[in-house]
């Protein structure tokens, strides 16, 4: 059986290469969330809920990306070390709003230098230039996966879609 021929297709790497940028990042950035008792999964949880204060289950789901059981074990786990709080939304008790504690903020805050930290260190000899450039394709690349570009816009800006 004959072995795969290597391409210069771009769409042949383009995902590859991002997956492995992105899984290795994650890889490295784990110790430093370990380190003030997060791990990948809270900390994308965390800096949802502190973007889009009072954010619903949905919402966490969309910025995310996490599996619902996942992201329900995580939430339950953030509420469970008092860095969430969980509130409903005034005449609709099934909807579930998650709020950042004053621990919660405190433990974002040191994830947070952490990350900024890293990420200079990752994108070091990056133009800011280049840097745009690559937002740009990969927002567009995103408005074609979800077929809205202002899904994809709103995904990208972590924010709430307009009514």
């Amino acid at each position: 059986m004959a072995g795969l021929k290597r391409t210069e297709a771009p769409e042949e790497w383009f995902f590859y290469l991002m997956f492995q940028t992105v899984r290795r990042r994650d890889q490295a950035f784990a110790g430093a969330l370990e380190a003030v008792g997060l791990n990948l999964p809270k900390w994308r949880a965390l800096s949802v809920i502190n973007r889009l204060s009072g954010c619903t289950m949905n919402e966490l789901a969309e910025f995310t990306t996490i599996d619902r059981t996942t992201l329900t074990r995580t939430a339950d786990q953030l509420i469970g070390a008092g860095l969430v709080s969980r509130g409903g939304r005034p005449g609709d008790r099934r909807i579930v709003r998650l709020e950042m504690t004053p621990e919660g903020e405190r433990v974002f805050e040191r994830a947070l230098q952490g990350m900024r930290t890293f990420n200079t260190r990752a994108l070091e000899g990056v133009s800011a230039e280049d840097q745009d450039h690559l937002r740009a394709t990969l927002r567009a690349v995103l408005a074609n996966i979800t077929g809205s570009e202002d899904r994809a816009e709103a995904i990208s800006d972590m924010r709430r879609a307009q009514s």
